[in-house]
């Protein structure tokens, strides 16, 4: 069997999300990375859950524990990806992108299909 088949790089590797209900220590990081390495993952990519206090959510303490992740991960050869959604849809950061923008709240984007020539 090819060594690439063996050994494939981590592009070719298991995904798996790591779901933040809450901020995790920096020990229970450096055991999850750990972990996943052992499993034989890729890449890890990383979501907070609506669960996790919206005030912990982009906050420095939050942000810091990213950054140590990310350093894990490379340090264990691992991929790292870090989800802005808290939960879904892509981009809203918890509603912090239009916090204090009212005229923003509340709006919705159309789309208008047209045939292909």
């Amino acid at each position: 069997m090819p060594d690439w088949f063996q050994r494939p790089e981590n592009r070719f590797r298991t995904a798996a999300f790591w779901f933040w209900h809450h901020l995790p220590t920096p020990q229970m990081c450096r055991e999850a990375i750990a972990d996943m390495k052992r499993a034989g993952l890729g890449c890890i990519l990383v979501q907070a859950r609506l669960a996790m206090p919206l005030s912990d959510y982009l906050s420095p303490n939050y942000l810091a524990l990213c950054r140590l992740v990310s350093d894990l991960a490379e340090e264990h050869g691992l991929s790292v990806e870090i989800y802005d959604e808290y939960g879904w849809m892509s981009g809203h950061g918890g509603g912090l992108t239009v916090q204090g923008a009212d005229h923003l709240e509340g709006s919705k984007n159309s789309l208008v299909m047209r045939p292909c020539l």
